[in-house]
């Protein structure tokens, strides 16, 4: 189903590819169309992926965008009270129709109802509503070092225990802590990519702190829920999880290609070799600057078709 909002704004998330927002005041109207817009080889960005465009000076700092990410609470089949990050989306964001649902059952405090077999199928048995396999981490894992946060892929769902993360403040905050924040690690894929997505809010916002807000500590696991997160356009909204289901929504969609196929594929091989000898000390951004450049390059003068 084609659909169409006006005025969608163009983003150049790389020389391959190009993201359009598409904003409307119904949240599912706008998610229907970024899924439109990117089709079934396309995406709609997660958090970590909008941050990382904000990192690479593609996507502004003064507008609010809604990523394609969800947190949920519930417990496992064990009891457990978890919260799970899914990046990619799990429930809401993977069809819209969810949200309808959701807006006619009655929120909970501006929170979805999510089905606790269902939860408990995801976080237990890793197995997404559709049937399809979900990329699951635990963040005792990641901090231990067992796993590496490179290696997470961007619609990765990453699990913690509820208490851990409801003690974690909910507020504005002093950049610095916020590094070290494991929720923040969490939101945005490791603490390398965090430092460099808060040093550039830093110097966008030119301010020492930002917000960083979300309900665990208020949460019934008991009723298990789901909220969709905010990349917020000042610094005292930062990353926000706390905000209610109600309507506006704004995502970015990414279709797959602009390019010819042979260099498009050229250009995958030479980025795949690329970062197996570069540096990883150059740090993700500069070495996305670094690849981008080279890519462009290789799609501009590739092979054509």
């Amino acid at each position: 189903m084609d659909i169409t909002i006006k005025d969608a704004q163009t983003i150049v998330v790389h020389p391959a590819h190009m993201g359009k927002a598409f904003y409307d005041s119904n949240m599912p109207t706008a998610l229907r169309a970024a899924q439109s817009y990117a089709g079934v080889e396309g995406s709609v960005y997660s958090l970590p992926e909008l941050a990382n465009l904000r990192v690479q000076g593609r996507l502004p700092f003064d507008k609010w965008f809604t990523a394609n990410t969800e947190e949920l609470v519930g417990k496992s089949r064990g009891g457990s009270e978890l919260v799970a990050v899914a990046h990619g989306g799990a429930f809401l964001t993977r069809d819209p129709a969810r949200i309808e649902v959701a807006y006619k059952t009655g929120l909970i405090n501006g929170a979805a109802k999510i089905d606790n077999a269902e939860f408990q199928a995801l976080v237990d048995c890793g197995q997404h509503f559709d049937g399809s396999d979900a990329k699951l981490y635990r963040l005792s894992e990641l901090q231990s070092g067992r796993t590496n946060w490179s290696d997470l892929p961007y619609d990765a769902i990453i699990l913690a225990d509820k208490i851990d993360l409801a003690k974690l403040p909910s507020s504005v905050q002093e950049i610095a802590q916020l590094k070290d924040n494991p929720l923040v690690h969490m939101r945005l894929l490791g603490p390398q990519r965090a430092a460099e997505y808060l040093d550039a809010a830093e110097a966008a916002y030119k301010v020492s702190k930002i917000g960083n807000w979300h309900p665990f500590a208020n949460v019934d696991a008991e009723k298990t829920q789901g909220r969709v997160v905010f990349l917020g356009n000042y610094d005292g909204n930062g990353l926000g999880g706390d905000y209610g289901l109600y309507n506006l929504g704004r995502f970015v969609g990414v279709a797959p290609e602009v390019q010819g196929d042979s260099a498009r594929r050229g250009a995958q091989n030479l980025e795949a070799e690329l970062r197996s000898v570069l540096s990883p000390e150059l740090g993700s951004a500069h070495l996305d600057r670094v690849l981008e450049r080279v890519l462009a390059t290789q799609l501009k003068y590739g092979t054509q078709e």
